[in-house]
């Protein structure tokens, strides 16, 4: 079930005051945690197993203990059982950060790392047979993890595991952005964004580039639905409730600076939402052009932090 799906089955079952179904156990990769306590509770779900993994992969993870927002499980006193790694990496390109001794640097607890999975040509469940392509193949195998000689493959993913072991999802290297000498997750902004928000409305954060500035600056654009408050609903107290729910959960380099808002009718995907947009940001509100530049115009109002 897509994500969007998701977002209005947990509505539904929440307006129908949890939905009594034959249903126990869900399984699937990757159920944000702001989504995992709504779409339980609202479908009285006993158990909700997530998993990570791709087809070609060897670093396959399984959450089967019920922890919400967990994609995987691998005890650290276990860890020599199923040898998989979080390894530091430049979080735009993925380029492995070494020590002195040439080995790749490990990443710490709940530290961003990108997961890597440790290739064994005579094991079944370690060989990474790779694609068609030599050149992508070699782009997901890197050498002298751990040890001299070694080979690891490379997910592309960054994750972070906890004290016990728990893997999380942080985001994919590559949706990160530098902004004031920091790296900005789009996921982890995005998850501050969407646990203010209800679950029938939608946010995605991506960066853009601003002339004569270093870096991208971050952009929200946040699709209210409209039938959630009625008439009465009011856009203006909405962001300025936004505004202060960000602050006190970001630190200031990840706040976005521009937020584009779209008020329609049953989401996102619906039909007939009314096609108006306003580019706002933090501090002020700019207009977009359609080819995604901006320009300076129609500053409207100014709210400080």
């Amino acid at each position: 079930m897509r994500l969007a799906s998701l977002r209005f089955a947990s509505l539904g079952a929440a307006e129908a005051n949890k939905t009594k179904t034959s249903l126990r156990v869900a399984f699937g990769n990757g159920l944000r945690p702001e989504l995992c306590a709504p779409f339980r509770e609202g479908f009285d779900i006993d158990h909700i197993i997530e998993f990570y993994g791709s087809t070609e992969g060897n670093a396959n993870l399984v959450n089967n203990t019920g922890r919400d927002g967990a994609i995987g499980v691998v005890p650290r006193l276990l860890s020599f059982i199923y040898p998989v790694c979080l390894v530091k990496c430049d979080q735009e390109t993925g380029e492995i950060i070494r020590g002195e001794d040439g080995l790749a640097v490990m990443a710490g607890i709940n530290e961003p790392g990108q997961l890597c999975g440790l290739i064994n040509k005579n094991d079944p469940s370690r060989r990474f047979d790779g694609y068609t392509d030599a050149k992508a193949t070699s782009k997901k195998i890197c050498f002298d993890v751990k040890k001299k000689g070694d080979s690891w493959f490379l997910s592309g993913d960054l994750l972070r595991s906890d004290w016990f072991g728990f893997y999380y999802w942080c985001d994919r290297i590559g949706d990160t952005f530098r902004w004031r000498g920091e790296n900005v997750s789009t996921s982890e902004v995005e998850g501050v964004i969407n646990s203010f928000l209800r679950v029938e409305d939608e946010c995605v954060v991506y960066g853009v580039e601003i002339p004569k500035n270093e870096g991208k600056a971050g952009m929200a654009k946040i699709v209210f639905n409209r039938g959630r408050g009625g008439k009465g609903f009011d856009v203006e107290q909405e962001l300025e409730e936004l505004f202060g729910f960000v602050e006190r959960n970001l630190p200031k380099y990840m706040w976005p600076v521009f937020l584009r808002v779209a008020v329609g009718v049953g989401g996102a995907g619906a039909e007939g939402r009314e096609d108006k947009e306003e580019n706002n940001t933090m501090t002020d509100r700019y207009l977009q052009n359609e080819e995604g530049g901006f320009e300076e115009a129609g500053i409207r109002r100014r709210t400080n932090f």
